[in-house]
């Protein structure tokens, strides 16, 4: 994702969410990877424009979820390849009001033991 890109999604984001706060719970570098594990709440008091196209409609419901962003550094010191990782709680609190906006069904993946 280009830095546009990227900016623009923080926008919208924050468009839509209040007192989205990230609590850092763990922090592992090595080389040139970076693994960061948090927690991540917020609520959805406004509607999220994901695009201009696509709008999700609130709940006012608070979420509270555990993620992990592994991310690598390239040569010259920028973020090369970025991954997020996260629980369902997500998913659980805003799935339905995300499927309602015509984005789809937001898949929970089953468990693995």
């Amino acid at each position: 994702m280009q830095r546009d890109a990227h900016s623009d999604m923080s926008r919208r984001w924050n468009l839509a969410f209040d007192e989205t706060h990230w609590e850092l719970i763990d922090m592992v570098a090595s080389g040139e990877s970076v693994v960061c594990e948090f927690i991540e709440s917020g609520v959805m008091n406004r509607p999220w424009p994901i695009t201009n196209d696509l709008v999700v409609q609130p709940n006012g419901k608070r979420y509270e979820g555990r993620a992990t962003v592994w991310f690598t550094i390239n040569a010259v010191g920028l973020v090369h390849t970025y991954r997020y990782y996260t629980d369902d709680e997500f998913a659980k609190t805003y799935g339905a009001e995300i499927a309602a906006s015509g984005a789809g069904a937001v898949e929970i993946p089953a468990e693995v033991s």
